[in-house]
């Protein structure tokens, strides 16, 4: 089966994202598309002292995200 995840982006990751050069910007669109796939794909380790929450490398960048289960839908 392969389903998605849905992906929610608090305003200071967008803010962020947004402010970064054009290549960045896709480099991180890219990475948080291989997220919602079913498994997540990327450079993915757990976090040491947390539960559902991970990071992903992309590049020298660090995004960290948590899996939250909510109404049958996993939110990323």
């Amino acid at each position: 089966m392969n389903s998605t995840y849905q992906l929610t982006l608090s305003r200071d990751a967008v803010k962020f994202v947004g402010k970064q050069e054009k290549f960045v910007q896709s480099r991180i669109r890219k990475a948080l598309l291989g997220l919602i796939t079913r498994p997540p794909v990327g450079d993915i380790r757990p976090l040491k002292g947390f539960d559902k929450r991970f990071r992903l490398r992309v590049g020298s960048y660090r995004i960290l995200f948590e899996i939250v289960i909510r109404n049958g839908l996993f939110t990323l």
